[in-house]
């Protein structure tokens, strides 16, 4: 079994075709088990996203807050269905051995990086 994670702008049926002319193996069976269900991107001209990317400006001043896709799956599609923005917000700025920890059993963030989180979670409230 094989679990696929679209772009939101990929349709199942496209990415089956182009995985079986790819293997282009006759007894490999290919099927798809759970289509995704379509969920709206959550807007990036909102009061909220806007809100968040002014306070971790102010917190750090050199970065960039943009849209990005996970590799995991979050509870946000059935929010965004609804027509409801839902961010996948983590303002940390996470080193590559930090990220190399990421649940396994040595995951961890310094104190002083979870409180810079929070500082911008909070002022981007406060700001609302």
């Amino acid at each position: 079994m094989l679990d696929c994670r679209l772009l939101p702008d990929t349709k199942p049926e496209t990415f089956v075709a182009q995985m079986r002319k790819t293997i282009d193996d006759p007894d490999v069976q290919i099927e798809i088990i759970q289509a995704p269900e379509a969920a709206p991107p959550s807007p990036t001209d909102n009061p909220l996203f806007l809100a968040m990317r002014r306070a971790a400006a102010r917190v750090y001043p050199d970065v960039v807050v943009t849209e990005s896709m996970t590799v995991g799956g979050t509870d946000s599609r059935f929010f965004r269905r609804h027509g409801v923005p839902a961010y996948g917000f983590f303002p940390v700025l996470v080193s590559k051995e930090l990220t190399a920890t990421v649940h396994g059993v040595d995951e961890r963030l310094p104190v002083v990086d979870l409180g810079k989180a929070v500082r911008v979670i909070y002022e981007a409230l406060k700001s609302l």
